[in-house]
């Protein structure tokens, strides 16, 4: 079992509080502990046999041996996360790709006609903060006993005394890596905080790629893109791969905060904080890129502002005045300039949209 995990710190028994990453482990797998697991070959066999051979509806209200359903021992630590800003919705009718999808209620009746949907399918449509934790339960059980079971395997291989030999060397020099002076910085705000706007975010993403099924909306959007394209010949894919893309690039920003839940590993953290801030990027130049476009849209304040420069068989828009220039005589114009500037980053861009946010209040 402490093969299985990095630290290799794993509960003592049933009862045993933990801190730290352990803490987590207490909330989504309280049975994988020293005491139970090393008490009869025939506990670790039973459970291993009931999560293979049951269906994960079932595995929500009953457990091996008839124990608590993953939903009754995660329900604790679902109370103490805080609630949604928007309410937000999980569905777990389909056992397939779309298992534990999210939904967000739009309005009253949109939350009234989710509530009747739950009432009737209990354990169909579960609330946002009892489904993160019902999927982190069920995956890391998995991981759990996949884990487990390669190293048991282990065990009966000739290689063993080597496999021992290179672990020992990976643990020195992990720990000679842990005491080097490159510390992340602390995050303002919470995991659990910033993991909830990122779903959110990814929820609202999924609503604009249902919103794009609608002959209207699609229309609509199809022009917009076509009439503020840089390039010469129509793109009539590049919307719908984009909107797609969007959503996916979400999804990852989701599962790297979810990563950094917890994690005590000094190792880890440095790499995972560099991944996301990498992927927090790209989707940053992106979403700048998309707005330089509706920009130059024309009629438009900026439109006369662009020109399109063509490199080989790529085209690509660029800002002809300088924004200062604006300062005085157009201030709108001179903060949408400095927000499609390819030197304004993410901090730079908080600070001008503050500032367009002030004058189109003002006025």
């Amino acid at each position: 079992m402490r093969g299985t995990v990095v630290d290799g710190k794993v509960l003592k028994d049933s009862r045993d509080r933990g801190v730290g990453m352990l803490r987590g482990a207490r909330d989504f797998n309280p049975d994988s502990n020293l005491e139970d697991i090393t008490s009869t070959p025939q506990f670790f066999l039973d459970r291993l046999k009931f999560r293979v051979e049951t269906d994960l509806y079932r595995q929500q209200v009953e457990g091996a041996d008839v124990g608590p359903g993953d939903r009754e021992v995660t329900r604790a630590a679902a109370q103490r996360l805080p609630p949604t800003r928007n309410g937000g919705w999980a569905m777990f009718l389909d056992l397939g790709k779309d298992y534990g999808q999210w939904m967000r209620p739009y309005g009253t009746e949109g939350r009234r006609a989710l509530e009747l949907m739950a009432e009737r399918f209990p354990l169909g449509i579960i609330p946002s903060t009892e489904a993160v934790l019902l999927v982190n339960r069920q995956t890391t059980t998995f991981m759990c006993y996949s884990h487990s079971i390669v190293e048991i395997r282990g065990l009966e291989s000739e290689g063993r005394a080597k496999k021992a030999q290179g672990k020992q060397a990976m643990k020195e020099t992990a720990n000679a890596m842990a005491k080097l002076t490159i510390v992340p910085k602390p995050l303002k705000g919470s995991i659990s905080d910033v993991m909830v706007q990122a779903m959110e975010q990814k929820v609202a993403s999924e609503d604009d790629l249902v919103l794009l099924r609608c002959p209207v909306v699609l229309n609509q959007a199809v022009n917009m893109t076509d009439y503020s394209r840089p390039e010469l010949v129509p793109d009539d894919r590049g919307l719908m791969s984009s909107a797609v893309k969007i959503i996916v690039t979400w999804d990852y920003i989701t599962r790297l905060i979810h990563m950094l839940d917890g994690l005590e590993d000094k190792l880890k953290w440095p790499l995972i904080m560099q991944e996301l801030s990498n992927t927090c990027h790209l989707e940053y130049r992106r979403a700048q890129g998309a707005y330089r476009r509706q920009m130059s849209l024309t009629p438009g304040v900026a439109s006369t502002s662009f020109r399109r420069i063509t490199t080989g068989e790529e085209s690509k828009l660029a800002i002809k005045h300088l924004s200062s220039g604006f300062t005085v005589s157009s201030p709108q114009l001179h903060y949408i300039l400095r927000l499609c500037h390819a030197d304004t980053n993410h901090t730079g861009a908080a600070q001008w949209i503050q500032k367009l946010d002030d004058r189109n209040t003002r006025h």
